[in-house]
């Protein structure tokens, strides 16, 4: 069964963002200013966030918030209250690369989607089936990958037609 495509944007900033929808992206993906790996980017504040969310509600567009970092302990001081904002601004999904953060999501933001980072390794079909078992449990967890291969390769195809999650391929 061939699966539809979605077209999925980054968004480095509002502008961008804004753009990027105009001209029909499903969804724009961007970080914030924590917990994402390109945390000294121009990354985006909540605000800024919560107003993306507005804009690309009204073209039917989603907004995916990267929270891709692989943590330390240190490190989670501040998530959760970070997930529950992003759910309550109305973020579709969080694209992670730790199975201690889907775990996090899980539990303080169940109505996210958790969309699976090619920083988890997602380039084989035994992969995406361990990864697919993050589903399990409450909330929408491990709903898709981001397969970490170039997205003319064949054998990408092959695994996304083979797996139960939605196999996005970033180019």
């Amino acid at each position: 069964m061939r699966k539809s495509i979605e077209l999925l944007a980054p968004a480095g900033d509002l502008a961008r963002l804004k753009t990027a929808v105009r001209y029909g992206a499903d969804a724009v993906y961007l970080g914030g200013k924590r917990f994402s790996l390109r945390s000294r980017a121009s990354n985006f504040e909540l605000e800024d966030i919560a107003e993306g969310v507005a804009f690309a509600r009204e073209y039917g567009a989603h907004v995916h918030v990267t929270v891709n970092i692989i943590p330390h302990e240190e490190d989670f001081e501040g998530l959760d209250d970070y997930l529950r904002q992003l759910e309550s601004v109305g973020v579709h999904a969080v694209i992670v690369a730790s199975p201690s953060i889907v775990r996090r999501v899980k539990t303080v933001a169940p109505k996210l989607e958790v969309h699976l980072s090619t920083q988890m390794s997602s380039t084989n079909s035994q992969a995406v089936r361990f990864l697919s078992a993050l589903r399990r449990g409450p909330g929408r967890a491990g709903t898709r990958v981001y397969d970490g291969t170039d997205p003319s390769d064949l054998r990408s195809q092959r695994r996304a037609d083979r797996n139960p999650l939605f196999t996005a391929a970033c180019a």
